[in-house]
């Protein structure tokens, strides 16, 4: 099993979306463009409004080191660091909930709307329960949840963004809905990983493998959830490769419990196997490809040396 105890979430920041928001700028390339053929009805116009109040309750995304800190605490295995770092990431997701919370989105978006309010939700929820995060595993497990909730917002954004006319840039879009969906798997492996060591040491092979294939089937979904992206046509090569490196990982699960007993069995390095880190590789340049493919959303916002930089 490839331990994601230490690898590195490659999120950045999940939010990136919603702190371009925030900038002055009236259309915000990458960030949610323009869409010129709106009209000057009353929809729009209310649409334009409830945008532009969008991009000004994202400004509390934009002086926070919270979600790094997290991140770094989290790669360190310092389970007080993610208890810390999460505590202080809270206080920013509970403002961007109350201040979405208080626009009068339009019927057209009322969906999108609701999804990012659930997702604000699942995010608060994960948030409070590193708070009670006692020993490294746990914390793992929880510190996944809380990117896999940080991803579904930055989704959830741009579907209410692309609502009220200013959908993000395709490849944007893209990169957010990939980097949910390699949170998902990280997540599955990180439930699995304590089951199987447990497995290990009791010289359970049965248990064994039913914690693998539970790493496994977040696998398997995935590559499923990679087929269900719009990428990019340049980026084909660069999927291709992907998918590729996560089969490799199914084929690894697989064949390191298909041994007669768990004595057999050859654990992966604490950093996690040579196909999870080749698939991590793979997917940062990917995700970097197409980060670098959306539109300069304008100058990072100029923060107080007190409250930190921009993430």
């Amino acid at each position: 099993m490839p331990s994601s105890a230490k690898q590195h979430s490659f999120l950045g920041r999940a939010l990136t979306g919603l702190a371009c928001l925030g900038l002055a700028a009236a259309t915000l390339a990458g960030c949610g463009t323009k869409d010129d053929e709106a009209s000057s009805d009353p929809d729009t116009s209310d649409s334009e409004a409830d945008y532009t109040a969008l991009r000004e309750a994202a400004k509390v995304f934009d002086c926070t080191s919270a979600f790094g800190d997290l991140d770094a605490a989290h790669i360190a295995n310092d389970v007080a660091g993610q208890r810390a770092a999460a505590a202080e990431y809270r206080k920013i997701i509970a403002a961007w909930d109350e201040k979405v919370r208080a626009i009068d989105f339009p019927d057209g978006s009322r969906e999108a709307a609701e999804r990012l309010y659930r997702t604000n939700t699942d995010e608060l929820n994960s948030l409070d329960d590193m708070a009670a995060a006692t020993d490294a595993n746990e914390a793992t497990i929880v510190v996944w949840e809380i990117f896999v909730a940080d991803w579904e917002n930055t989704v959830a954004n741009d579907e209410l963004q692309a609502s009220l006319g200013h959908p993000s840039a395709p490849a944007l879009v893209a990169a957010h809905q990939l980097g949910l969906a390699r949170s998902k798997s990280a997540s599955a492996s990180a439930e699995a990983g304590q089951p199987f060591r447990d497995a290990l040491a009791s010289g359970d092979l049965d248990a064994a493998i039913a914690a693998n294939e539970i790493e496994i089937g977040g696998l398997e979904t995935y590559l499923d959830e990679i087929d269900a992206i719009e990428f990019p046509d340049s980026v084909d090569s660069q999927v291709e490769q992907l998918k590729k490196d996560v089969q490799a990982q199914i084929d690894y699960d697989h064949q390191q419990v298909a041994v007669a007993t768990t004595a057999d069995i050859v654990e992966s390095p604490s950093d996690g196997s040579a196909e999870a880190k080749t698939e991590a590789q793979t997917h940062e340049e990917l995700q970097n490809t197409l980060n670098d493919m959306a539109p300069p959303s304008g100058p990072d916002p100029v923060c107080p040396s007190e409250t930190g930089t921009p993430n």
